[in-house]
């Protein structure tokens, strides 16, 4: 072996990841972070982040980062300007008005995925995973087999798995984003055999928060390396007592509550599992409080999208962001590299 090739194969001593949590047309919040650490440090979010990984919005943010402006092309497709322009042009195509009465949604899911399919066709069309310019990983659930789903991008660069692991960004994006009651689930042809297909809904019914998810990614990669966790959350609900009122539940009244507990819950375990893996020097979790308007995963008028995209602004500009040395870090790890 050759000098040049031992030094080509060195494992990374140092791995920067982006975390991007789930939470519907809210994703704009951390397109509006990432657009402004792309600013702030000149480099585009490829460049910045060896690893990104997401989850439902924030798994279709961490493709259009790492999407190439063409085939064999180093230069990302999109900024993080691109990102919430999705946002703006897509999201009441996505969640249009409600066709269904509330009895009707019992029976069917809320919206046609005919919205969110061209958005994913248009903004990724044959791309494939292993296409990515950095690592990514996507969470989803199978439905038939009851077991979390990962699309890896690290699998499919891979010549001898390709033929398994290879899925069109579109597909991955569309199976990340089938959440429960809001889409069917998607139907994503297994490659070998074919004929076959996955059943996948939204990952966010068990990684809402993927960071774990890229920090043993990160793992695979060097477990030696040190790694600089980047999590960006889509905002947090004022915290609402249910302890008077759930003596009294049956179904129905568990119904909202039990979707929005099973969806938080895990992410807070992830902040803290990370909290104590790594310094708080490599360790940044950026997150903002919205309210109750601004929770609503398909609120997709004018006046929400702009209030959560100063609820961005704000919270970069909130010390306990640790915005500016979010900034240096990830580009003294470049430099270093």
């Amino acid at each position: 072996m050759t000098e040049n090739t031992q030094v080509e194969n060195k494992a990374p001593e140092r791995i920067n990841v982006l975390s991007i949590d789930g939470g519907g047309i809210r994703g704009i919040i951390p397109a509006t972070i990432l657009t402004e650490i792309e600013a702030r440090t000149g480099k585009p979010i490829s460049q910045l982040f060896d690893i990104v990984a997401g989850t439902s919005t924030g798994g279709i943010l961490a493709l259009g980062f790492v999407t190439p402006k063409a085939p064999g092309s180093t230069e990302p497709a999109y900024t993080g300007t691109d990102m919430i322009e999705m946002y703006e042009k897509y999201g009441k195509l996505i969640f249009p008005k409600r066709l269904f009465s509330n009895f009707m949604r019992i029976f069917r899911p809320e919206y046609p995925t005919s919205g969110l399919e061209s958005m994913l066709e248009d903004y990724f069309g044959d791309t494939r995973l292993k296409d990515a310019l950095s690592t990514v990983v996507l969470t989803s659930y199978d439905i038939e087999n009851r077991m979390a789903f990962f699309f890896r991008s690290s699998n499919a660069k891979i010549p001898k798995l390709q033929s398994s692991y290879d899925y069109p960004m579109k597909s991955a994006a569309r199976a990340t984003s089938a959440a429960p009651t809001y889409f069917r689930p998607a139907k994503v042809p297994k490659g070998v055999p074919a004929g076959e297909y996955w059943h996948l809904i939204d990952g966010g019914v068990f990684a809402n928060n993927p960071a774990m998810c890229a920090y043993v990614e990160a793992l695979g990669v060097n477990p030696d390396a040190e790694i600089c966790m980047v999590s960006l959350g889509t905002g947090t609900t004022a915290p609402i007592n249910y302890a008077n009122k759930a003596d009294s539940w049956g179904l129905v009244g568990w119904a909202r509550p039990v979707v929005t507990i099973t969806m938080e819950a895990p992410g807070t375990t992830v902040d803290y599992q990370l909290n104590r893996l790594l310094s708080a020097r490599n360790y940044f979790r950026i997150q903002t409080r919205v309210d109750e308007e601004g929770a609503i995963l398909d609120n997709v008028e004018d006046a929400n999208m702009e209030h959560l995209k100063e609820l961005a602004r704000k919270t970069i500009q909130d010390p306990a962001a640790r915005f500016e040395e979010v900034c240096a870090r990830l580009l003294e790890n470049r430099q270093g590299s």
